[in-house]
């Protein structure tokens, strides 16, 4: 549910909206960090014998921050492929010259960073802001919802995997 909210919060008029856009889906994911790690660190460890614990801790710490590494990297390629094709798409309603739109789509791996390429009109200035920020947004919203996809699939392999041990 946290990434879910985090994954519907859109662009904003400044850090004053954080309140009512981000911090819901941060209490929630918080939340929900809370009742699964836990438990599951629990699990991990009592299923094992005692003269285990050590083994049995490391492998708890190898796996989860290989999932990390992991998540970190196929979302990161995700983010940079997302933003790339938005931006691409913007790119060619803004009536830039080959030059210029090649110039804003250099950028495209600095995601939410990149810059306005200079020179450009001022009246194509804030409409090329405004398509990186928007491309981030984008990139940003289908990040949380992917987020959310997977952390209930795992919820629903959990469950099918705890009934069939039962």
């Amino acid at each position: 549910a946290g990434f879910l909210a985090l994954g519907l919060a859109g662009r904003t008029a400044g850090p004053q909206e954080y309140w009512w856009s981000f911090f819901p889906g941060m209490c929630l994911l918080g939340l929900g960090m809370a009742i699964t790690v836990v438990p599951l660190t629990t699990a991990v460890m009592g299923s094992v014998d005692q003269s285990n614990a050590g083994v049995a801790s490391g492998v708890n710490n190898a796996v989860s921050r290989a999932a990390g590494v992991l998540a970190v990297a196929v979302l990161g390629a995700v983010a940079l492929s997302s933003f790339a094709g938005n931006l691409a798409g913007a790119a060619d309603t803004l009536g830039l010259d080959a030059t210029q739109r090649a110039a804003l789509l250099a950028q495209a791996p600095q995601l939410g960073a990149a810059q306005v390429p200079a020179g450009l009109p001022p009246d194509q200035v804030d409409a090329v802001d405004a398509a990186i920020g928007d491309a981030f947004v984008a990139t940003f919203r289908l990040l949380g919802i992917i987020a959310a996809a997977l952390a209930w699939a795992g919820a629903v392999c959990a469950g099918v995997m705890l009934r069939a041990n039962k």
